[in-house]
């Protein structure tokens, strides 16, 4: 079994048990002035595991899917691991930083880590074409890319939703650049494919 597989099995079964035993929940997700205060550092991972209800994690599901799962059939086991995870601290970290003084900020589920995976897999399949659920039409993938960008600077800037968009562009972009220092020679070759 593939290590991208079992860290989307162990996601979803964790998951689905801490919709019913809150307690758990509470114990893995990402509350930063815990992570000071208690030095939970553990959740700067653990967070990733849970999520807040169904449409949450299926959607997150979905995602990790159709990018992590391709991303690690082309980079790698190892690589996969450094991306993905890499990802997620990268996207848990600025929380810790910026919100650690307020008890009352919380935080979970794998959308950062999902992030970096996405972009690390549009660097090294810059052709390959996206598809969103409610329009059919497919959108290469390096515009997606800006569009995700865009959309969440912008919700960031705006407060829109109750999403952790910055985990998201923290994610995003810790994706690409542990990409680029696996594989330096990724970035000539996505402007290569993009540009031509």
């Amino acid at each position: 079994m593939s290590v991208a597989v079992l860290t989307l099995l162990v996601m979803f079964l964790l998951s689905v048990i801490a919709f019913e035993k809150p307690s758990l929940k509470d114990a893995l997700l990402l509350q930063p002035y815990r992570v000071v205060q208690e030095r939970r550092y553990f959740t700067l991972l653990t967070s990733a595991f849970v999520h807040q209800d169904w449409l949450h994690l299926i959607f997150n599901v979905v995602t990790f899917y159709f990018f992590a799962i391709p991303l690690e059939q082309s980079v790698g086991s190892a690589a996969f691991l450094a991306i993905y995870f890499g990802s997620l601290l990268a996207s848990s970290l600025p929380d810790v930083c910026l919100a650690w003084r307020d008890p009352s900020f919380r935080t979970l589920g794998a959308s950062g880590a999902i992030s970096g995976a996405m972009f690390a897999f549009i660097l090294h399949a810059p052709s390959s074409t996206i598809s969103l659920f409610l329009l059919p039409v497919e959108i290469p993938a390096p515009v997606f890319a800006l569009i995700y960008l865009a959309c969440m600077g912008y919700a960031l800037r705006h407060g829109l939703t109750n999403l952790n968009h910055r985990a998201h562009l923290w994610g995003a972009l810790a994706g690409v650049v542990i990409t680029i220092l696996l594989d330096p020679d990724v970035l000539f070759n996505f402007l290569s494919d993009t540009l031509n």
